[in-house]
């Protein structure tokens, strides 16, 4: 009987990846179904032991992968916006002086 133990219907590639190389270095053999009419794609295991064994894996990878995202996004995000401010600034800058410069 097989196991399904991840969906990867909502994961993005790079959590796919991450995943992947977890359950690698854990040495746990897995494989892949594709996208089907009627299911979505998935990792799946053969045994209950690897099961088991996956989902801890699985568990900690995603806690990883979610306190990985929050650094990488809230440094990443204030930068962002603190360009974004300036360049819509800038932009208004250059649109009032064009305007109020008098015509030719």
């Amino acid at each position: 009987m097989s196991y399904k133990i991840f969906d990867l219907k909502d994961a993005s590639i790079e959590e796919e990846r991450f995943i992947k190389k977890q359950l690698r270095m854990h040495r746990i053999k897995f494989y892949e179904t594709p996208k089907g009419r009627h299911s979505n794609p998935a990792i799946w295991v053969k045994t209950a032991l690897q099961e088991v064994k996956a989902k801890k894996v699985i568990g900690k990878c995603q806690k990883k992968w979610r306190e990985n995202v929050k650094q990488e996004q809230t440094p990443g995000s204030a930068i962002l916006n603190k360009k974004s401010g300036l360049i819509i600034l800038l932009f208004a800058i250059v649109l009032i002086l064009a305007l109020l410069r008098p015509m030719s």
